[in-house]
């Protein structure tokens, strides 16, 4: 009966081992990931980071340069106006404006999924570049204009019926004078003002975003689980290596085991960080090069910066709290090593008397019996009584 409840205590032993092991490689991950993402600081911090801001049009170009020609306006199809295109939208939008906007947009998303509002709740403005926009705009589709043929009888029977649309044109009118700077500027805002967006100066985003009242529900019910899931994940890792503990036999043997656990998971997970940090450029061209061409194309310079930064900052929470499990295995494996190999003295009860058992003697001391005797036994070999306790 008895080898029967060791075997099973063992097998136990080995299952919540192993559970714990699983636990701990995964929950920390997870926990690291959720302590960052959860926090709209940290996400603010990695689009700063990351460059992003500094790029943006950068990359814009070099998008709409990849895209086929026939998804782009005639005016951004010619190459010799990149460099114009470029300058026109670095002036309209500059890094600051696009980080205002970019983290007015972060606040309303998290105060959505934290069932603060039924979408995320944000307004874009762009009152003050109004008019940056429309001057920029004027000046670089004139000198678009300029590089265009004249409008053949057969191409001005296409648009004989139709306003003409210099954002639009691949030839110019005979009569349309490209040296009256102001009629080109009316006729682009005329165009522009057919959006209401433009016309406002603004956008708030109930007007683009439209999010179903259960896909709500469920996304902030989600995002609580996720939020609280540090916490979960420690209370989980705490119970089993408790269970474990006891399970054990021996107090020794728990310190041991438990500490040695802690160990190896702890040390596993910064060295798998360290080998991801070094391997970080070869996985993501391995992950690139499985995309399809026009994934490759919708996917902006800077989000290989923006990966880096978010992985960097998730890989330090995660080395911060292997580093702890690693200190307190070690800390367990010591405790337990101590306990096994230090000499005790161990008190046992026999028949009303207590004994002591002296490790360095085979035969018990008796405690509390007659003392007499054993004093006379004692003075016969020649020997004082070495324990006499009353």
């Amino acid at each position: 009966m008895k080898t029967c409840f060791n075997v099973i205590r063992s097998l136990i032993a080995v299952i919540l081992s192993i559970l714990l092991l699983v636990v701990i490689l995964v929950g920390i991950p997870l926990s690291s990931l959720s302590s960052s993402v959860s926090n709209p600081e940290n996400v603010k911090s990695w689009f700063v980071n990351s460059k992003i801001y500094d790029n943006f049009v950068e990359s814009l170009i070099n998008m709409t340069g990849e895209m086929p020609d026939e998804n782009l306006p005639e005016f951004l199809i010619q190459e010799d106006n990149k460099e114009e295109l470029s300058n026109a939208l670095n002036t309209v939008i500059t890094p600051e404006w696009l980080q205002v906007t970019v983290e007015r947009a972060i606040d309303g998303t998290y105060k959505w999924l934290s069932g603060e509002s039924e979408i995320p709740d944000f307004e874009i403005d762009f009152v003050d570049k109004k008019t940056i926009f429309l001057d920029e705009t004027t000046n670089y589709i004139k000198k678009s204009l300029e590089s265009l043929p004249e409008c053949t009888e057969e191409e001005l029977e296409k648009t004989e019926n139709k306003d003409f649309n210099p954002m639009e044109a691949s030839c110019i009118p005979p009569d349309f004078n490209l040296e009256n700077t102001d009629d080109l500027k009316a006729e682009i805002e005329n165009q522009l003002n057919e959006s209401e967006i433009y016309k406002e100066g603004k956008v708030e985003s109930g007007k683009f975003i439209t999010i179903d009242q259960d896909i709500t529900d469920k996304v902030q019910k989600i995002y609580g689980i996720f939020n609280k899931l540090p916490q979960i994940i420690l209370v989980v890792i705490a119970v089993i290596s408790l269970i474990l503990f006891i399970t054990i036999p021996g107090l020794s043997g728990s310190l041991l085991i438990t500490g040695l656990l802690w160990l190896i998971s702890g040390s596993f997970l910064i060295v798998a960080n360290l080998i991801i940090k070094n391997k970080f450029d070869h996985i993501y061209q391995v992950n690139i090069a499985a995309l399809t061409q026009e994934q490759k194309i919708s996917l902006p310079n800077f989000v290989k910066n923006l990966l880096q930064t978010i992985l960097s900052d998730i890989k330090g929470d995660i080395v911060q709290l292997s580093l702890v499990l690693v200190i307190l295995g070690f800390v367990f494996i010591v405790g337990g090593i101590i306990l096994k190999f230090s000499k005790k003295r161990y008190f046992i009860k026999d028949e009303g008397k207590e004994t002591v058992k002296n490790p360095n003697q085979d035969k018990p001391l008796e405690l509390g019996g007659d003392k007499k005797q054993s004093q006379q036994t004692n003075k016969e070999k020649g020997n004082e009584p070495e324990v006499t306790l009353k």
